[in-house]
């Protein structure tokens, strides 16, 4: 009876796959003859650094997005503040009007008082 080796898949951790990538970006061989010289397959390291360019690219995305979204929410605090603002100057500048037309009329009033005497 003959026994046939079966051979163990090897896990590697990230560590160790972003150990691997670095070094392959190190050196100056192609991914097949870096492959071939640690003994992995060339497409196993062509999906490690698929991996780890969308991980990065999704880390870097959500960070973005996070910063995006505490810049929206500083923006809409400081939107608010100045909307009350400008109600504020839209009130005092009504009063103003009020007021001016009442000096007025009261001016008025004063130099038609004049003219009687």
């Amino acid at each position: 009876m003959q026994t046939t080796e079966i051979k163990r898949r090897s896990h590697f951790t990230q560590a160790e796959r972003i150990k691997v990538l670095d070094e392959l970006s190190i050196s100056n061989l192609s991914v097949t003859k870096f492959a071939e010289s640690i003994g992995i397959h060339p497409v196993t390291i062509h999906q490690w650094k698929r991996k780890m360019s969308s991980t990065n690219n999704n880390t870097n995305s959500n960070e973005d997005v996070k910063e995006i979204l505490s810049e929206n929410e500083k923006l809409k605090i400081e939107n608010e503040s100045l909307k009350k603002a400008l109600a504020d100057m839209a009130i005092d500048n009504q009063i103003h009007k009020a007021h001016n037309q009442v000096l007025k009329k009261k001016y008025k009033d004063q130099q038609s008082k004049k003219q009687k005497k």
